[in-house]
C-alpha cells in the first residue's frame, strides 16, 4: 500500500538524517575532544552519540513536538521530502567541509515543501519565532 511504503520511506530517510546529524552536529560538538587530544575519533563519536541520544529522550520533546505539528501542518509525503532534503543540504555541506545547521535545514526545507504544495499551513507566527531564535542565538554565544 502507498501509506505503508511512505512510512517505509520516512523511517529510511529518517535514518538518513540521523545518519547526516552525526556526521555534522556531533562532529562539531566533539571536535574539541579529538583536537584537545581528551579522546580519539571513535570515542568521542561514542560520547556524541549517547549525548545525543540522551537529549532526544530527555529535553529533546518541546522540539519535537513544535516540528511535528507547530510548523507547518505535515503529512507523509511532506515529511519524506523535508527529511530527504535536508539530509541532502547537509550532506552536501559537510562534503565540502562546510558547517551547516540541521534545524535550519529541515525548517527551511518543511517550509518549502509545505509552500511547493500550495498549502497555506505555515505557520507565521512560530516560523517567525523561529527565525527570531536563529537572529539572536549567534549574538547570545558571543
Amino acid at each position: 500500500t502507498a501509506g505503508g511504503w511512505l512510512a517505509g520511506a520516512l523511517v529510511a530517510v529518517g535514518a538518513l538524517a540521523s545518519f547526516t546529524m552525526g556526521g555534522n552536529d556531533v562532529a562539531n560538538a566533539t571536535g574539541s575532544l579529538v583536537g584537545t587530544h581528551t579522546f580519539g575519533f571513535l570515542v568521542a563519536g561514542a560520547v556524541g552519540g549517547v549525548g545525543l541520544a540522551a537529549g532526544v529522550l530527555t529535553w529533546g520533546r518541546p522540539l519535537l513536538r513544535r516540528v511535528a505539528f507547530e510548523i507547518v501542518t505535515v503529512d507523509r509525503p511532506m515529511a519524506t521530502a523535508a527529511q530527504l532534503v535536508q539530509a541532502g543540504v547537509v550532506l552536501a555541506a559537510v562534503g565540502f567541509g562546510f558547517f551547516t545547521s540541521m534545524n535550519q535545514a529541515l525548517v527551511g526545507a518543511m517550509t518549502g515543501t509545505a509552500a511547493a504544495r500550495g498549502r497555506h499551513t505555515v505557520r507565521a507566527a512560530t516560523l517567525l519565532g523561529i527565525l527570531r531564535g536563529w537572529v539572536i542565538g549567534p549574538g547570545a554565544g558571543i
